[in-house]
């Protein structure tokens, strides 16, 4: 995740984290909108 999506390493076990458990991160990183393994919903707020 973090070599191949240029993530920073806490958002990186984050993205791992919801992969593994099979769930969506909600966050306000755009960088989350771009990665295609990981499932995001971004809000600008």
């Amino acid at each position: 995740m973090r070599i191949d999506g240029g993530l920073k390493l806490p958002d990186a076990v984050i993205a791992a984290t919801a992969l593994v458990n099979g769930c969506e991160v909600i966050t306000n990183d755009a960088h989350f909108a771009h990665q295609k393994r990981v499932q995001a919903r971004t809000y600008d707020l």
